[in-house]
């Protein structure tokens, strides 16, 4: 079983990250179910809930530390193309991290879940 990293854009405006963690949600879901033969995992499906209770939704540090040494776990990074992906400063860290890792780094789209090489 591989162990799949997924990276998003999430930093924005208070309704644009919850718009991003109910988008990325459903994405991470739908990525399960077309590959059950991996472990899937979103840092942002598992943080934006934690971040509104301690109230750090802002803190890019204290989360992306974190995604960069879940990272140094994971078998390989899948970003999805949702929009802001390109733009995204936690992406570029996570890309960043991937590569000095030899990590295979794929694309999915965001509407038809097609993943893509580099």
């Amino acid at each position: 079983m591989k162990h799949i990293y997924i990276a998003s854009p999430y930093s924005g405006t208070p309704t644009e990250m919850n718009n991003r963690y109910f988008e990325i949600l459903l994405i991470t879901a739908q990525l399960m179910s077309l590959y059950p033969e991996h472990n899937i995992y979103s840092p942002i499906v598992h943080s934006h809930p934690i971040a509104g209770i301690i109230g750090n939704q802002t803190d890019h540090e204290f989360w992306v530390s974190r995604c960069v040494e879940t990272i140094r776990r994971m078998d390989e990074l899948w970003i999805v193309k949702m929009d802001g992906w390109d733009q995204s400063r936690g992406i570029r860290v996570e890309k960043t991290e991937a590569r000095q890792l030899h990590k295979p780094i794929y694309f999915i789209d965001s509407l038809t879940l097609n993943k893509t090489g580099q």
